[in-house]
């Protein structure tokens, strides 16, 4: 699961075409680090981890979202190390914003992963991003996860980068001719030379032909 999360991380990357607005249908895709810890009861050590995020704007302030991530612990009394993969999906709301500032708030439902145990729970997250420039954002996120196996609790902090990619937009372009300046026709040039020769010509043949003394 753990390489799964960092392949679908990668994938948002290469795809993600930046968008300058966070309007309806806009989709985010972010990747971040993140590091987790865990009750003492699951016998497990704090470990670091990465993940990614695809998530689609509702409203302005509202998002869908879902993310996968996951890492390595260690454990005590000589216990392997275990790998923990995680799989959220939340409602993730824009209470306030300051400036490049965006304050993060979300509600949602996650699964937890290991040899030893595995939990379904529900998850609160605060967090912010930090406006870069129209198309990327800094993303640090805050979460606590209360597990119903056990009765645990998880608490992670994700630091990572969102991209954005904007609704497709159809263009109509109609194409308007405008009437250039005019400018007067100039009439054929002709030689006075050349005049004159044609009239001779004219006459020369009316006076030959019998019909034009009639």
């Amino acid at each position: 699961m753990y390489k799964t999360a960092i392949m679908v991380g990668i994938a948002a990357l290469v795809g993600a075409v930046p968008a300058t607005a966070q309007q309806r249908g806009t989709m985010e895709f972010g990747a971040f680090g993140s590091n987790s810890s865990w009750d003492n009861g699951l016998n497990m050590n704090s470990n670091w981890g990465a993940g990614a995020r695809i998530g689609v704007f509702i409203t302005p302030r509202l998002s869908a979202e879902f993310e996968g991530g996951g890492g390595s612990a260690s454990r005590g009394l000589g216990l392997a190390d275990v790998n923990v993969g995680v799989l959220s999906g939340r409602l993730t709301f824009v209470p306030a914003k300051f400036g490049s500032v965006s304050i993060l708030a979300g509600l949602g439902a996650d699964h937890t992963d290991t040899y030893f145990f595995e939990s379904y729970g529900v998850h609160a997250l605060l967090g912010a991003k930090v406006r870069l420039s129209d198309y990327v954002a800094l993303r640090v996120d805050g979460i606590n996860s209360w597990m119903a196996n056990g009765n645990g609790q998880q608490r992670g902090l994700h630091v990572g980068l969102s991209f954005y990619r904007n609704p497709g937009v159809n263009r109509i372009t109609n194409t308007v001719m405008v009437a250039g300046p005019q400018f007067p026709q100039r009439p054929d040039s002709v030689s006075a030379y050349e005049t004159r020769r044609l009239r001779g010509v004219a006459l020369s043949y009316q006076r030959r032909s019998p019909r034009c003394n009639r």
